[in-house]
């Protein structure tokens, strides 16, 4: 064993830096053999994959080693592939429905790019001498992006108010998302009466701290003033928190349950 360790040293002693790159070079472009295994035909010398990821994910541009690739939906996939000599008609086929030519580039390799939307597989399909070739199957699995998460931290959902309490109500929420928010609020609704003559009234309250709701995590919280929201005895509020992330062009939406405050009307109780 000491002999054995003594020798690698001095032989990685000889290994120049520019040696280690070609070697790493060649593990990162794995050559890609036509399916039936036929070594006389031209095959895929070296592939290389680059995925550049939604600009609103504020990720970086990454390359995979992996054919096997895993990258959020809507990214977009540059395919490079070299061949080991003259083919025809190279393409991509997705999940065995669509197709996609390369595009030959600087007379050397081929290139594809795609903006990728939905998980499923691919392979790569080639021409020798007027012959198909095609290689393994890879698979292709998109991360969904999420909605926001939300959450009330200091209400039940159901709270009922005497005219003599403090009708100044601080509602604290805990708004988050994977890659980052984009705005979020209070929808309230006023109900007042009763029966057929009950009246709705909606407005949309901003919350006070941040004024403004960006980034992946945000503590918010407004207070509630239910006096200058036209709250009266027999009156109800129903509210629930709603925010939007910074998707694009569509961002995703969520919003809470729907909590309730109900302002008694200890008049009528008492009759």
């Amino acid at each position: 064993l000491v002999v054995c360790t003594a020798a690698y040293f001095v032989l990685s002693a000889f290994t120049t830096g520019d040696k280690q790159q070609d070697i790493k070079s060649i593990i990162q472009k794995k050559e890609i053999k036509p399916m039936n295994g036929d070594t006389t035909v031209a095959f895929i010398s070296s592939l290389t994959i680059e995925i550049v990821p939604p600009a609103y994910t504020q990720l970086k541009s990454f390359s995979s080693k992996d054919f096997n690739l895993t990258f959020p939906e809507e990214s977009k996939v540059k395919w490079l592939a070299e061949f080991s000599g003259e083919v025809s008609h190279p393409k991509i086929l997705f999940s065995g429905r669509d197709s996609s030519n390369f595009v030959q580039k600087n007379g050397i390799g081929f290139s594809n790019e795609q903006v990728i939307t939905e998980s499923g597989f691919y392979q790569l399909q080639w021409m020798d001498r007027n012959k198909v070739y095609l290689s393994d199957y890879y698979k292709i699995e998109t991360t969904k992006d999420q909605p926001p998460k939300i959450s009330i931290d200091n209400l039940t959902q159901f709270t009922k108010l005497s005219i003599t309490d403090n009708l100044n109500v601080d509602v604290k929420s805990t708004l988050g998302d994977d890659y980052g928010l984009e705005d979020a609020f209070i929808t309230a609704t006023v109900s007042k009466g009763s029966g057929e003559g009950i009246k709705f009234r909606e407005e949309k309250i901003r919350f006070s701290k941040p004024e403004k709701i960006v980034g992946k995590q945000v503590h918010a919280n407004v207070t509630l003033n239910l006096k200058k929201l036209g709250l009266d005895p027999g009156d109800e509020l129903y509210f629930y928190v709603e925010a939007f992330d910074n998707k694009m062009p569509s961002a995703n939406h969520h919003r809470t349950e729907t909590f309730f405050i109900a302002l008694q009307d200890t008049t009528t109780e008492i009759t």
